[in-house]
């Protein structure tokens, strides 16, 4: 049985192997298109729903950055990991309720969906105890306007930021949007990039599995890929 087990291991370790160094290659030859520097291009392992044997198998392949969309299943999951591995750097993706802001900050290190003004407040009442240099707060534009999706729409995008740091001295450093599935995502990632340039804000996080080569050509500095390296997801 134990033999059993460590063939197991294996094959996961080789697969988890073969799907990253795809992930890289498909990164380093649209870098090399666009001329941009691989190194500037932050590689985000979406892992909401895998265990803890598969996110041990993607860290001893050297992924670090992980996003996650549910505090519960994270808190089951992370602590142990991070316990042995202090590279470990976990991004909020997900729809974030106030009442998780306080334990969402405990254990992640950027939030990349913050949409509303009550989400900002208690933030701000959190991190008057905390170090806020610990943290990156993005703010999650609806760059497609979808009514479906979360986010702030583009033409409030610029209050929302004045207001984040004016009222409540939060530090955006970057947007985080999501191209509608059914159309071109090139002029929806151009919305994001420019409004990131205008306002300075180094961090772009756009592009998932089926456009990031997209987003990466039109300037991303984190993408999020989940199927991409997991594979298909099994909803639970």
């Amino acid at each position: 049985m134990h033999s059993e087990n460590i063939q197991d291991e294996e094959i996961q370790a080789s697969k988890a192997l073969l799907s990253i160094n795809s992930i890289k290659k498909r990164i380093n030859n649209i870098c090399e298109r666009v001329n941009r520097d691989p190194k500037n291009i932050k590689l985000v392992a979406v892992s909401k729903n895998q265990t803890m044997n598969t996110v041990n198998t993607f860290v001893n392949e050297g992924i670090f950055v992980f996003g996650e969309n549910r505090l519960q299943e994270s808190q089951k999951k992370w602590p142990a990991i991070i316990k042995k591995e202090k590279k470990i750097e976990l991004h909020f993706i997900g729809k974030l309720q106030t009442k998780k802001v306080t334990n969402v900050l405990n254990l992640f290190q950027t939030i990349e969906s913050i949409d509303n003004e009550k989400l900002l407040k208690k933030i701000a009442l959190n991190t008057n105890e905390l170090n806020k240099n610990n943290f990156s707060f993005f703010m999650q534009i609806n760059i497609g306007q979808e009514p479906q999706k979360s986010g702030v729409l583009p033409n409030e995008a610029d209050d929302f930021l004045i207001m984040a740091k004016e009222k409540y001295n939060i530090n955006i450093s970057g947007a985080m949007g999501i191209a509608p599935i059914n159309k071109q995502a090139a002029p929806y990632f151009s919305l994001l990039k420019d409004f990131c340039k205008k306002n300075k804000l180094v961090n772009v996080s756009m592009g998932m599995s089926n456009d990031f080569e997209v987003a990466i050509e039109l300037g991303a500095t984190n993408i999020r890929i989940g199927s991409g390296l997991f594979g298909e997801r099994i909803e639970k």
